[in-house]
């Protein structure tokens, strides 16, 4: 989480605006005077699209784990 969060780290180390981490590019959308929060909430909505994708595909796994967990041998 730590490493999740850093924004300083990668905008001192990157150059290009195409390398920049996803928390980095939606806290770009922040400024001093207005956060446009149309673009903020597009940008969010698609960084989490994958990760639900991921969990639904693997779902059956997490609960082989969860039962497999339960049982003793």
């Amino acid at each position: 989480m730590g490493s999740w969060n850093n924004l300083l780290g990668p905008v001192v180390y990157l150059t290009s605006y195409k390398k920049l981490t996803l928390p980095v590019g939606l806290a770009f959308f922040r400024g001093q005077h207005g956060t446009q929060w149309a673009l903020l909430m597009a940008g969010a909505t698609i960084s989490v699209i994958p990760i639900i994708l991921l969990y639904m595909f693997a779902q059956q796994y997490f609960v082989q784990g969860v039962v497999m967990s339960g049982i003793k041998g």
